[in-house]
This record gives C-alpha cells, sequence and structure tokens, in this order.
C-alpha cells in the first residue's frame, strides 16, 4: 500500500486516543512495553499489571474456583502479588537474587531494588524473566504435576535468557552472560 513503508502501529494510535478522550497515564506502560523481553511476555506483564492474571482469587470471582490457596506453598490465598512476590517459594528466589522483595508491589515492580550482582542495564526486562518463569513455574505445578523445585526454575530462568538475547544488540550479550552467571549460581 503506498505510503504505508513503516506500516501502522498501534501504539501511537493507542497514545492519541488515550490523550484524545482525556484518559490518564498508565504509571507500568513504560516498564511493560519498553523492556527486551518477548512480546508475549510483555502482554502477561500488562495482564499481571492491571491485576487481571488467571490466578486462583481471580479465578474464584469469577466462579471457576473454590479453592484459593497456593500450589507452591499451601500457605497463603494466591492472588498476583502472593504469586509473584510474597509466597514462600517466590520469596525465597527472590531473596537467592540479593532482592528484598517483602517491600515490593505487584503494580510497582520497576521499583524494586537491583542488587549489585545484576546489571542495571535492561534491569526492567531481568524483573520480568522472574515474573514470567515464576508463572509457568506455576502452571509446571498446576497442570503438571511437578513439585515446586527452585533448582527447575534457575534452569528455566538460564535458558530464556539465552533465547530474549536474539532480539539484542551484540554489545548487550554481555548483560544475558551476567544473567546466566547468576542463575548458574543458584
Amino acid at each position: 500500500m503506498p505510503g504505508m513503508e513503516n506500516g501502522l502501529r498501534a501504539g501511537p494510535v493507542y497514545q492519541l486516543t488515550m490523550q484524545a478522550i482525556g484518559a490518564d497515564q498508565c504509571d507500568y506502560a513504560t516498564f511493560v512495553w519498553r523492556n527486551r523481553a518477548l512480546p508475549w511476555v510483555q502482554f502477561f506483564a500488562w495482564i499481571l499489571m492491571r491485576q487481571q492474571l488467571n490466578c486462583r482469587t481471580n479465578l474464584r470471582e469469577k466462579n471457576l474456583l473454590d479453592d484459593t490457596s497456593c500450589e507452591l506453598c499451601a500457605s497463603g490465598e494466591e492472588d498476583y502479588h502472593h504469586l509473584i512476590l510474597s509466597c514462600p517459594f517466590a520469596n525465597q528466589a527472590w531473596q537467592a537474587l540479593g532482592m528484598d522483595a517483602t517491600l515490593g508491589d505487584v503494580a510497582k515492580l520497576w521499583a524494586l531494588p537491583r542488587p549489585a550482582t545484576i546489571p542495571t542495564r535492561h534491569f526492567d526486562s531481568f524483573v520480568l524473566l522472574i515474573c514470567w518463569n515464576l508463572w509457568k513455574h506455576r502452571n509446571d505445578v498446576i497442570f503438571r504435576s511437578l513439585p515446586p523445585s527452585h533448582n527447575r526454575l534457575w534452569d528455566a530462568c538460564r535458558n530464556e535468557a539465552r533465547e530474549w538475547s536474539w532480539r539484542w544488540r551484540r554489545e548487550d550479550y554481555t548483560v544475558r552472560d551476567a544473567w546466566c552467571a547468576v542463575f548458574s549460581n543458584m
């Protein structure tokens, strides 16, 4: 189509529409959409930030489940905050990375303090990598009947970090290597 060399992009159209109707600026849009995570992980983050993740409490609200107890720890009600930050399994993972998730808020994941072992560059993507793998790990426990395992979580994080890096510039491979070294030391 003539004049469409660059194609139509949804992001600018959405932004103009939101400005036109006077919608408030979204706090987490930059964190969700301006990082090096894969598109489906960005979409996962969007759903997570909007508190629409199909965790057990949301499924109960949809009348799909009666029991909301967390499958990973069996000690708490599985809402989005519990699943990502306050579940003992998730909290141990964040602590192993040198991050204090107890002070964190899922609605402001970008504000989690960065440990010295994690590079500053693409830290937002690192946080999404952990959240995404916690979600997938939870799903493995529920749907594949696998036991919770931090070793399996770290292996998945390391493998995904390698896969994500194909989207990066070559000079950013040192970030990937730093992430993989952290996961290998767990």
